[in-house]
């Protein structure tokens, strides 16, 4: 483990070591850990090289960044990093694989990320990291996805949780058992804890040993490209349909949703196709999967326009997660102008927060899901209403005003 003892060796060590240059010393290969120590002097020389200014140097955790498949919480977490680096005065540095220099203008430091595997980008971003951070002499680092030092550092920490499912018993055991062994001390020795609603603050302060006056809640915002006109990319989709979005695991309550759908073909003769899109399992969720069937289709992981199409074209969205501390996917589909469903529960997630009455909120059991379906698709004015009432809602929702209260919480933590 990492502690600032270390960083006081290092420091001492920095000034008296020789920069090496070349793969071999005095005729003989180095090893694997004197390559690294000419990365590491490479990274340093670089950023001493570099004109200094008056911007705050932000590093940003961008480990998960390189996922194929993102889920909600990653998506958040890039949409959030993009447009925080828009504002003014802040100056980045990713750290993360390699392969993230083709998505950013920002320098990338990925000296021994040697494998691009969660696995070893968890060990990567707990022990590697923090190093690179201090030797890049950044002023503060941004976790966006629950990933930070669980132990103090030379420079500020600003940590995004964006979520309690694990603690609260909803991920898979080893998602579990990482999470209690890091994140408590990851928030402790964090500067400061942004959120993304006053439900989720409330579950941090339950959960982990913090004091609740360095929580931020800043809501989530969608991407512009939902507020704005136009179909999206259009992909082969069963018109008409009811649509779902999100991750393939339990906590999305996907199973009762489909109960419901079943109840609902059974007694009715409406035509609907329930869509199912979203990426497939990782392994650290319980295993979910949800056959094909006449009235039940899973499309998989979709782009964003492909996914701003599927919203556009649904009779209606529905979203019956059991736990949520937010909920991308519902102020995406309103703003792209279709009615919502999704859970009531306001001790079990945040759309009583963020949805308000601009979603039909209901019970999640099948037959409540299944009359509450029944009832948007066969009640024209009630649809418009929550089509209306949608689309004002997620006018409040953007990644800017979310980035811009960001910043403030940076450029405080850097002052420090």
């Amino acid at each position: 483990m990492l502690t600032p003892q270390y960083f006081g060796q290092l420091q001492g060590n920095r000034t008296s070591q020789e920069p090496c240059t070349s793969t071999h010393l005095a005729g003989k290969p180095l090893t694997v850990s004197q390559r690294l120590n000419v990365q590491l002097h490479a990274e340093q020389r670089a950023t001493a090289l570099a004109p200094r200014m008056t911007a705050i140097d932000v590093g940003l955790n961008a480990r998960a960044f390189t996922v194929e498949e993102p889920g909600g919480s990653v998506q958040a977490g890039q949409a959030l990093s993009d447009a925080l680096f828009e504002r003014d005065g802040l100056r980045p540095r990713l750290f993360g694989h390699e392969s993230l220099a083709d998505r950013a203008e920002a320098p990338v430091s990925s000296t021994g990320y040697l494998r691009q595997t969660q696995p070893f980008g968890v060990v990567w971003e707990n022990t590697l990291l923090p190093v690179l951070g201090w030797r890049s002499e950044i002023d503060v680092l941004f976790s966006p996805t629950t990933n930070a030092p669980p132990y103090p550092t030379p420079f500020g920490n600003v940590l995004f949780i964006q979520d309690m499912g694990p603690e609260r018993g909803h991920h898979g055991r080893l998602q579990r058992l990482y999470r209690r062994a890091v994140l408590p001390r990851a928030a402790r020795h964090a500067d400061a804890i942004v959120t993304i609603s006053a439900f989720c603050k409330r579950e941090i302060t339950a959960l982990l040993d913090v004091d609740p006056a360095k929580i931020h809640v800043i809501h989530n915002g969608i991407r512009s490209s939902f507020h704005e006109p136009g179909g999206g990319e259009p992909v082969a989709l069963p018109e008409p349909y009811v649509l779902f979005v999100g991750a393939m695991n339990p906590r999305k309550n996907i199973g009762a949703l489909v109960k419901a759908f079943d109840r609902l073909k059974a007694r009715t003769e409406l035509p609907h196709t329930l869509v199912l899109a979203g990426p497939q399992n990782k392994f650290f969720f319980d295993d979910l999967s949800v056959a094909d069937r006449e009235h039940i289709r899973h499309v998989g992981f979709l782009s964003m326009p492909e996914l701003k199409y599927a919203y556009r074209q649904a009779s209606l969205f529905v979203f019956p997660s059991a736990y949520e501390s937010f909920g991308l996917p519902p102020v995406e589909a309103m703003a792209s102008g279709t009615p919502v469903i999704a859970n009531e529960d306001e001790t079990q997630t945040a759309f009583p927060e963020v949805l308000g009455d601009a979603a039909l909120l209901t019970g999640t059991g099948p037959e409540e899901l299944a009359a509450a379906i029944e009832r948007v698709l066969t009640d024209e004015q009630l649809a418009a209403r929550l089509t209306s009432r949608g689309a004002a809602r997620a006018e409040r929702y953007t990644w800017d005003r979310a980035a811009e209260e960001l910043a403030g919480v940076v450029r405080a933590v850097a002052r420090r």
